[in-house]
């Protein structure tokens, strides 16, 4: 009676869950079969890794050995399998029967792969496991690295954006003549965000033009000029093609050359070195030639800027 029942119910199942119960049979061989692998690797291998798990709370990991081996090669059978049947797009029902009928041959080659599978899976797992931590890492610092650029980006860019807003302060102080005020502000941004030719350059400009009149050339503080023009130098050190800087140090000679003949000083520039930054200048900028004839600072020369042009139109 017992026996009937049991069969009754055996029947039922195939019929209603026919391919369920045909799943479950295939997947049941792939995890034996990779399982079986998976300690005969652990059994060929001269040292054999060593599993522990974890314990509840404070309590020592407890070591499963063969269970862990064998879970693993069951692991890798069925994700090998996974990964093959859905490759290739095999449906093993069609390729081994079902469970009343199945194809032998496509047993044993099932059982073989998962055999394998299981016995050289873990291995291939772990360095597919290790290829991926190693991309993440490398991924990790790449966004690492991008992220401390556009902070750095966004740093300078704010820097830059302060220190252009400071800096058309200062201009405009030159603009309206207010040189002490120019001075401070360009000695500032100096101080705070490090120097450059256009900063230097118009700090020199500022010191250079509180020697203007209403100041005469007898009062005029030669130191003052001298600093002004070391000044164009280290300009022209961070930027040797600064045109305003090579152009300013002319006139600033000059300035310094008039207040030497006033003050009855030997003079420690001549017409040529004036002229030759003034070329150096139109070289770069060529409109520079009709600003420098028409400068008021450099009057005295005029007639050797005008010759000056004239030669270098015709070269």
């Amino acid at each position: 009676m017992l026996l009937d029942l049991l069969g009754s119910l055996l029947f039922i199942l195939l019929t209603r869950y026919g391919a369920m119960v045909d799943t479950l049979f295939l997947l049941a061989i792939v995890l034996v079969s990779g399982g079986a692998g998976g300690i005969g690797r652990a059994m060929a291998s001269a040292s054999p890794p060593v599993h522990k798990l974890r314990g509840h709370g404070k309590s020592e990991p407890v070591q499963i050995g063969w269970i862990a081996d064998c879970y693993l090669g069951a692991l890798s059978a069925a994700c090998v399998g996974f990964v093959i049947t859905s490759l290739l797009a095999i449906d093993l029902n069609n390729v081994l029967g079902n469970v009343n009928s199945i194809n032998q041959n496509n047993l044993f080659r099932l059982i073989a792969i998962s055999v394998i599978s299981g016995y050289a899976g873990p291995a291939i797992l772990d360095r597919q496991a290790q290829e991926l931590l190693n991309r993440l890492n490398q991924l990790t610092k790449e966004s690492e690295r991008l992220k401390a650029q556009l902070d750095e980006k966004r740093r300078t860019d704010a820097i830059d954006s302060a220190r252009a807003s400071q800096r058309a302060e200062g201009v405009s102080y030159l603009d309206a003549g207010k040189f002490e005020q120019a001075e401070a502000v360009f000695r500032a941004i100096i101080h705070k965000y490090g120097e450059t030719g256009d900063d230097l350059c118009n700090l020199a400009t500022a010191i250079a033009y509180s020697m203007d009149p209403p100041v005469t050339p007898e009062k005029v503080q030669l130191s003052t000029l001298e600093t002004a023009i070391a000044l164009f130098d280290k300009a022209l050190g961070l930027d040797p093609r600064h045109e305003k800087s090579i152009y300013n140090r002319a006139c600033t000679k000059q300035a310094y050359r008039i207040a030497c003949k006033a003050q009855g000083k030997s003079e420690k520039y001549t017409d040529d070195d004036v002229l030759a930054d003034i070329a150096a200048s139109a070289h770069i900028d060529p409109t520079n030639w009709d600003l420098a004839v028409n400068d008021p600072d450099l009057t005295s020369v005029r007639q050797k800027l005008l010759e000056l042009k004239a030669n270098s139109a015709v070269q």
